[in-house]
């Protein structure tokens, strides 16, 4: 009986056309992360341009520092978009007199995120009435 010649760069003898059923489960997993990567990135970006900024700025603590009133304040954007050039402005009320005010600004504050800053007034806080109003903000 004649014995066949194989060619060198013929598959090895055994394995036909066929891919193992494991290649085929890899590739329809990969897919599936794919399409499933894809439509996460469609609905964020179509979700994204119905969400809002909403930012709430609260007190977090006063403390007296030398001659000066420390303010510890946080601003909490409860919205999903992001902000940025937030602007903060503090006003110390003597009944409707305005005695005086101090700001800061927030260069990015992200959706459902919290940041901290600091202000410093001369007059006592304690004695005075402290309110806190989100001025502004621009969209990145």
């Amino acid at each position: 009986m004649a014995e066949r010649q194989r060619h060198p760069h013929a598959p090895p003898a055994g394995t036909g056309d066929n891919e193992p059923l494991s290649e085929w489960i890899a590739a329809a997993i990969g897919g599936l992360i794919l399409l499933a990567s894809i439509a996460g990135l469609v609905w964020t970006a179509l979700a994204d341009g119905h969400q809002l900024v909403d930012p709430v700025a609260r007190v977090a603590s006063v403390e007296r520092r030398g001659e000066r009133f420390h303010v510890q304040l946080q601003v909490h954007n409860q919205g999903g978009a992001p902000a940025a050039a937030l602007r903060v402005v503090a006003q110390l009320r003597d009944g409707d007199r305005l005695v005086e005010e101090a700001e800061t600004e927030f260069e990015h504050l992200a959706g459902h995120s919290s940041r901290e800053a600091g202000l410093f007034f001369r007059n006592d806080p304690a004695r005075l009435a402290l309110s806190l109003a989100v001025q502004s903000y621009q969209r990145p």
